[in-house]
């Protein structure tokens, strides 16, 4: 059975910033059974297009920055678990997204 990937706060930080173009995103992965995140994968894509792609160290946390004006979706794998996804994720977007 596949264990389920909880996202137990995920940030999207969209700070303004000196360029203009682009927005904060920052992601605090937890696992249900309070396992190490290490290992985990956030792929990020646009119009189904990888366009930027990170693996988790043990704190859990990655921070990027996404050009504004654009719709993107942020995947987030691990093995043996169930992945989650994150749709519309844009700099005029909701804040904070919880996947369960």
């Amino acid at each position: 059975m596949r264990k389920t990937l909880l996202l137990c706060m995920m940030s999207l930080a969209v700070v303004g910033t000196t360029l203009a173009d682009d927005f904060k995103v920052k992601l605090k992965i937890d696992l249900v059974n309070h396992e190490s995140p290490k290992g985990v994968s956030v792929v990020v894509l646009e119009k189904g297009v990888e366009v930027k792609s990170e693996t988790i160290d043990s704190d859990g946390e990655t921070k990027f920055e996404l050009e504004k004006g654009r719709l993107f979706e942020i995947w987030i794998t691990k093995a043996g678990y169930l992945s989650q996804v994150i749709h519309n994720v844009h700099a005029e977007g909701k804040v904070q997204h919880n996947a369960l």
